[in-house]
């Protein structure tokens, strides 16, 4: 099947498991122990201490991964109602407007969150919970999770560019904002995937 992806050199099934299970593993962890927090407090009298703090740090990282996951897959919403519309040549610099905002966007992100890292390194700045974590360590976690989607805005914005110079109409065909028939394809490539993990099973 074809890749639709744009980065088609990654096999997105794999990973997208992958970071499924550690997601899902990290979440039911977490689900746990809030439940864990509110039975304690409300029979016991007695808390977890920092669970909150906890809860946030891990949807922060979980969050940062989804945006890489997204991207990969294309996943990402663009406003189209006019994209159908649109000549050719201003359809290409849509697609050329979204990857370069994707890819600025992200870098931008990534260098705010290394501001914001670097002043809490300097002032040694910690978390006002019981736990008093250093907050250079969930901020140095957060952009470490947010280096793969940075770095694939980045490479996808360079490869728009080499394609629009070579002409390379498929490698273009990526970055188009996604349509009926794209989202009907992959439902499909789903459907058949499913099926072939039910078949092997068997």
């Amino acid at each position: 099947m074809e890749s639709r992806s744009v980065a088609p050199g990654l096999s997105s099934g794999r990973l997208e498991r992958a970071v499924g299970w550690l997601f899902g593993s990290a979440l039911c962890l977490l689900s746990v122990l809030v439940v864990a927090e509110v039975v304690m407090r409300k029979f016991f009298l007695v808390s977890l201490q920092g669970v909150d703090e906890l809860s946030g740090y891990v949807l922060a990282a979980t969050a940062s991964l989804a945006f890489f996951m997204a991207l990969m897959d294309r996943a990402h919403m663009r406003i189209d109602i006019f994209y159908s519309k649109l000549p050719p040549f201003l359809r290409l610099g849509s697609d050329g407007l979204a990857v370069m905002a994707m890819a600025a966007g992200a870098c931008v992100i990534w260098a705010m969150g290394w501001i914001t890292f670097a002043e809490s390194r300097e002032f040694n700045s910690v978390s006002q919970t019981p736990w008093a974590t250093p907050m250079v360590i969930p901020q140095g976690v957060w952009l470490v999770t947010l280096l793969p989607f940075v770095g694939l805005a980045v490479v996808g914005w360079v490869r728009w560019v080499r394609a629009l110079i070579r002409g390379d109409e498929r490698t273009l065909s990526m970055f188009r904002a996604k349509g009926s028939e794209d989202e009907l394809r992959e439902q499909l490539q789903a459907i058949d995937a499913r099926a072939s993990d039910l078949r092997k099973e068997h």
